[in-house]
């Protein structure tokens, strides 16, 4: 709420309970539905590689399958340990690496930092469901780090994904 530039109250009574009003500043901006719906249809494609790391086995298995679907070359990964065995083969190109910032026994940005190392042309996408403001003050310290907010649609990845390479 405070990103949004709202608040929060509470007021509790025992007996009676509690009751939490949340506030939200009104706007006046208006976004052209149709336009909005376009924009969702649109889903980029591309063909370079992507190594995806995501220790949730649900998403990593739909974003394979979505990005492999529009054209990429997808390698998955559950983990660092895994991610980086998998970047090891010197002959496999990887553009992108879109890693989650958490990551067991590890993090995301530690697996862009070790990547970095040997692939210095190897783009990230810092994927989670803190907020990024948040990640700045912790182990995301880069001002050049691409970051995308979890939930998201696929349509949302996809244009992101095509921005960074394209960037």
């Amino acid at each position: 709420m405070k990103q949004s530039g709202g608040h929060i109250t509470a007021y509790s009574e025992i007996g009676r309970g509690t009751t939490f009003k949340i506030y939200l500043p009104a706007t006046h901006d208006q976004t052209e539905k149709r336009e909005v719906l376009i924009l969702e249809k649109v889903a980029p494609r591309g063909v370079e590689t992507i190594l995806i790391v995501e220790d949730e086995e649900s998403l990593l298995t739909v974003t394979h399958e979505y990005l492999s679907n529009k054209g990429y070359q997808a390698i998955v990964a559950e983990d660092f340990e895994r991610a980086i065995e998998a970047s090891a083969d010197s002959a496999r190109r990887v553009d992108l690496l879109m890693t989650d910032v958490v990551l067991p026994g590890s993090s995301g940005p530690k697996l862009a930092d070790r990547l970095a190392a040997s692939r210095p042309e190897v783009k990230a996408l810092f994927v989670s469901g803190y907020t990024a403001d948040v990640l700045v003050h912790g182990d995301l310290h880069r001002s050049d780090f691409a970051f995308l907010s979890k939930p998201f649609s696929l349509n949302t990845l996809a244009r992101k994904i095509r921005s960074i390479l394209d960037g």
